[in-house]
């Protein structure tokens, strides 16, 4: 009987998928400081945020709240705890490494990058919106993390509201005035950079080529999980935008941006892109 043979495939799809996103977020950054249009676009995004109805504004704040010193401390410590006794010291590590890489770089890319900080469409000083985003990649490294942390069952099951997380706080980013959107979309692509290139599937992927094969076409038929959650989080994050808040137009003669509905759009639609990297942690239930 032939030995059970590793399958390597998954590991080159994850390291092509950090060198994706890693030459996404150069070339994002690179378009918006060298493209005026791109530039312009994007500023014009983040200044339309004052358009945004209660419901939008009550959505972000919570959101946001969720990502501080304290949350960023506890999490870390419940992940390590668990990966350590699910997979073992050199996994908990990793998944550590991978959330402190995240908000680590996040914040020298924000000292070390050169910011502009410009007038908005009203003439307002945009003191924020440096590159990239930290809440932005706190939030999709925790959820990457916990996603490859939790069992195989778990894991289909949070993803969904993990991602619709994401979602608010990247979003909430804009929403607030924070960021622009590229900002939070830096943010999302630094976080997939660093879990892809520390964090590592369990030993059980090295599995005979035959089981290998028939997971991976049950993978391929299944749906990507978590996308009601993704599209719940996206609607109630556009409908928000779009009702303005009632006396905003009045009292800063300022008309609804669509800059800024493109961008929030733009900013959903890469964190669901979310739930294509871990597809593959996260199996489709069995019949």
């Amino acid at each position: 009987m032939s030995l059970p043979q590793a399958v390597p495939m998954t590991s080159l799809s994850r390291r092509a998928l950090g060198s994706i996103a890693a030459a996404a977020l150069v070339a994002l950054f690179a378009a918006v400081r060298l493209v005026p249009r791109v530039d312009a676009a994007d500023r014009s995004a983040l200044s339309g945020r004052l358009d945004s109805g209660t419901t939008l504004i009550a959505i972000e704040r919570l959101a946001l709240a969720t990502v501080s010193v304290a949350t960023l401390a506890v999490g870390l410590l419940v992940l390590a705890v668990v990966t350590v006794r699910r997979r073992g010291v050199g996994a908990g590590v990793r998944i550590v490494a991978s959330v402190l890489g995240a908000v680590v770089s996040a914040e020298l890319l924000k000292r070390l990058l050169p910011f502009d900080p410009g007038l908005t469409d009203t003439g307002q000083a945009i003191t924020s919106g440096s590159f990239p985003s930290g809440h932005s990649a706190i939030a999709a490294a925790f959820a990457l993390a916990v996603a490859a942390t939790l069992g195989p069952r778990l894991a289909r099951r949070s993803w969904g509201p993990l991602v619709a997380w994401v979602s608010l706080v990247a979003a909430g980013t804009v929403a607030a005035g924070w960021h622009r959107p590229s900002d939070a979309v830096g943010g999302v692509l630094l976080a997939v950079v660093w879990h892809t290139a520390l964090v590592r599937r369990p030993a059980a992927e090295a599995l005979p080529a035959a089981v290998a094969r028939q997971r991976t076409a049950i993978r391929s038929r299944a749906v990507v999980p978590g996308w009601r959650w993704w599209l719940v989080a996206c609607a109630a994050i556009l409908v928000g935008a779009l009702v303005p808040h009632a006396g905003t137009e009045i009292e800063l003669r300022e008309t609804a941006s669509h800059l800024y509905v493109l961008g929030l759009a733009a900013v959903l639609a890469t964190t669901g892109a979310l739930m294509l990297v871990v597809q593959d942690r996260v199996p489709a239930r069995s019949h």
